[in-house]
């Protein structure tokens, strides 16, 4: 099975990134790192001290549209799986091996880490409310269950990518790719992973991805 962990990156915290993509070499020798780079100013540097693959966006397109771009260009080199994470170390790398164990023992298409089974001390207010209350919005709305979809910490069969019509660009693709998996009936999972927050900046505006993400969920629901 040839793996991939992918990183989508937008003017990332050289050292924070740093940490990431080692920790991930460190748990997943065999896999391929990916990291696309939204536009970053400036952009980053392929001289990281590890073999790793950088696709740039010329311009900021969101995180959704980079994750389109390496989804795509996993499908197109016969990957099988994908790890997504964070640039800003908010996901442990160090629970990868467990998503993956997690996707063997159930043969899952999806595996959320899941950071809402755990205590949500550590995550700030702003985020475990917009988290929770999405997460619920969407179980009630149409009718399965979801787990934390707002974390981008999942590890992806691509096998059936194709099948989904994800076309949202920014934070919103998540919870997005979430509602068209079940859709298309495909099996989801979740693990339990610690939150890690250290006063990180977020690239989130509440407002305006507050607004994409109910036109989101309005498109889906038209839809259904």
């Amino acid at each position: 099975m040839k793996l991939a962990i992918v990183i989508p990156a937008f003017n990332p915290v050289p050292l924070a990134l740093h940490n990431v993509v080692a920790s991930c070499r460190l748990v997943a020798p065999e896999a391929e790192l990916l990291i696309v780079d939204d536009g970053s100013f400036p952009a980053i540097a392929s001289e990281l001290p590890f073999p790793i693959t950088i696709v740039r966006h010329d311009i900021n397109r969101g995180k959704g549209a980079a994750l389109r771009t390496a989804f795509d260009y996993l499908t197109a080199n016969e990957y099988d799986n994908v790890v997504t994470l964070d640039a800003d170390g908010q996901h442990p790398p160090e629970s990868i091996p467990d998503l993956l164990q997690k996707q063997r023992q159930t043969n899952a298409d999806i595996v959320i880490g899941n950071r809402l089974r755990n205590s949500l001390q550590g995550m700030p207010w702003d985020r475990r409310f917009s988290n929770t209350i999405s997460t619920k919005l969407l179980e009630w709305l149409f009718g399965v269950k979801l787990y934390d979809v707002q974390s981008g910490f999942r590890l992806i069969k691509l096998a059936r990518w194709n099948d989904l019509q994800c076309d949202s660009d920014g934070f919103e693709f998540e919870p997005q790719l979430l509602l068209q998996a079940a859709k298309h009936h495909w099996k989801i999972e979740q693990q339990s992973i610690p939150i890690l927050y250290d006063n990180q900046s977020s690239h989130i505006h509440r407002l305006r991805d507050t607004i994409r993400f109910l036109k989101m969920v309005w498109r889906e629901w038209l839809h259904r």
